[in-house]
Protein backbone atom coordinates (compact mmCIF):
# COMPACT_ATOMS: atom_id res chain seq x y z
CA UNK A 1 0.00 0.00 0.00
CA UNK A 2 1.55 3.42 -0.75
CA UNK A 3 0.44 7.30 0.59
CA UNK A 4 -0.07 5.84 4.27
CA UNK A 5 0.72 8.92 6.94
CA UNK A 6 2.29 8.71 10.35
CA UNK A 7 -0.19 9.94 13.04
CA UNK A 8 -0.76 9.96 17.01
CA UNK A 9 -2.14 6.07 17.63
CA UNK A 10 -5.90 6.64 18.38
CA UNK A 11 -6.35 4.40 21.79
CA UNK A 12 -10.12 4.67 20.91
CA UNK A 13 -9.23 2.12 17.58
CA UNK A 14 -5.55 1.36 18.37
CA UNK A 15 -5.14 -1.68 20.69
CA UNK A 16 -1.13 -2.13 20.36
CA UNK A 17 1.05 -0.60 22.68
CA UNK A 18 3.03 1.61 20.07
CA UNK A 19 2.53 5.48 20.12
CA UNK A 20 1.76 5.99 16.60
CA UNK A 21 -0.38 4.73 13.81
CA UNK A 22 0.10 4.20 9.80
CA UNK A 23 -3.16 5.68 8.26
CA UNK A 24 -4.28 5.21 5.08
CA UNK A 25 -6.99 7.36 3.82
CA UNK A 26 -7.20 6.60 0.33
CA UNK A 27 -5.24 3.82 -1.05
CA UNK A 28 -3.64 4.60 -4.30
CA UNK A 29 -1.96 1.87 -4.98
CA UNK A 30 -1.25 -2.36 -3.54
CA UNK A 31 1.76 -3.51 -4.48
CA UNK A 32 1.98 -7.35 -4.86
CA UNK A 33 5.40 -8.95 -2.86
CA UNK A 34 7.82 -10.26 -5.17
CA UNK A 35 9.89 -13.49 -4.06
CA UNK A 36 12.86 -12.26 -2.52
CA UNK A 37 16.07 -13.53 -4.84
CA UNK A 38 18.86 -12.01 -2.09
CA UNK A 39 19.26 -9.02 -4.55
CA UNK A 40 18.56 -6.02 -2.17
CA UNK A 41 20.43 -6.01 0.88
CA UNK A 42 18.48 -5.72 4.18
CA UNK A 43 19.42 -2.85 7.02
CA UNK A 44 20.81 -4.09 9.69
CA UNK A 45 20.75 -1.72 12.77
CA UNK A 46 22.04 -2.49 16.24
CA UNK A 47 20.10 0.55 18.54
CA UNK A 48 22.18 1.87 21.41
CA UNK A 49 20.77 3.76 24.43
CA UNK A 50 22.04 7.71 24.53
CA UNK A 51 23.06 6.71 28.17
CA UNK A 52 25.40 3.89 26.18
CA UNK A 53 26.96 6.66 23.67
CA UNK A 54 29.69 8.04 26.40
CA UNK A 55 31.19 5.00 27.21
CA UNK A 56 31.88 3.87 23.14
CA UNK A 57 35.13 4.59 21.84
CA UNK A 58 35.73 7.75 19.98
CA UNK A 59 34.68 7.25 16.30
CA UNK A 60 32.41 4.35 16.98
CA UNK A 61 29.53 3.52 14.78
CA UNK A 62 26.57 4.65 16.52
CA UNK A 63 22.18 3.88 15.66
CA UNK A 64 20.04 5.61 17.97
CA UNK A 65 15.79 6.14 17.92
CA UNK A 66 15.20 9.13 19.39
CA UNK A 67 12.53 11.70 19.91
CA UNK A 68 12.98 15.25 18.83
CA UNK A 69 12.78 17.60 21.99
CA UNK A 70 14.14 20.90 20.28
CA UNK A 71 14.51 20.83 16.66
CA UNK A 72 16.03 24.00 17.11
CA UNK A 73 16.69 26.52 14.28
CA UNK A 74 19.28 26.86 11.28
CA UNK A 75 21.62 29.85 11.78
CA UNK A 76 24.45 31.10 10.01
CA UNK A 77 27.96 30.31 11.63
CA UNK A 78 30.97 32.29 10.89
CA UNK A 79 34.20 29.48 10.84
CA UNK A 80 37.35 30.63 11.27
CA UNK A 81 38.42 30.36 8.03
CA UNK A 82 36.00 33.52 7.70
CA UNK A 83 33.24 31.92 5.60
CA UNK A 84 29.78 31.13 6.72
CA UNK A 85 28.08 27.94 7.41
CA UNK A 86 24.91 27.11 8.48
CA UNK A 87 24.32 25.03 11.22
CA UNK A 88 21.14 23.67 13.85
CA UNK A 89 21.91 21.85 17.28
CA UNK A 90 18.93 19.70 17.90
CA UNK A 91 17.82 17.98 21.08
CA UNK A 92 17.17 13.94 21.01
CA UNK A 93 15.96 12.65 23.90
CA UNK A 94 14.86 8.20 24.16
CA UNK A 95 13.65 6.24 26.88
CA UNK A 96 16.88 5.86 28.61
CA UNK A 97 15.94 9.21 30.34
CA UNK A 98 19.01 10.75 29.01
CA UNK A 99 19.08 14.20 26.27
CA UNK A 100 21.73 14.81 24.28
CA UNK A 101 22.53 17.63 21.04
CA UNK A 102 22.89 16.56 17.54
CA UNK A 103 25.06 19.18 15.66
CA UNK A 104 23.47 19.30 11.77
CA UNK A 105 25.68 21.73 9.26
CA UNK A 106 25.43 22.59 5.57
CA UNK A 107 22.28 21.36 3.94
CA UNK A 108 21.01 18.63 6.84
CA UNK A 109 20.98 22.03 8.74
CA UNK A 110 18.41 24.04 6.44
CA UNK A 111 16.29 20.61 5.24
CA UNK A 112 16.25 19.19 8.58
CA UNK A 113 12.24 18.51 10.13
CA UNK A 114 10.99 17.23 12.87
Amino acid sequence: MTNGNVKPANSKWNKTKSDYQLIFDKVEAIIQPVEDNGDIKMNSFTYNKIDEIMNMNVNSTVDIAAYVMNPGSSEAIQLKNGSRKERRVVQLYDDSNVCMELTLWGEPANNFTA
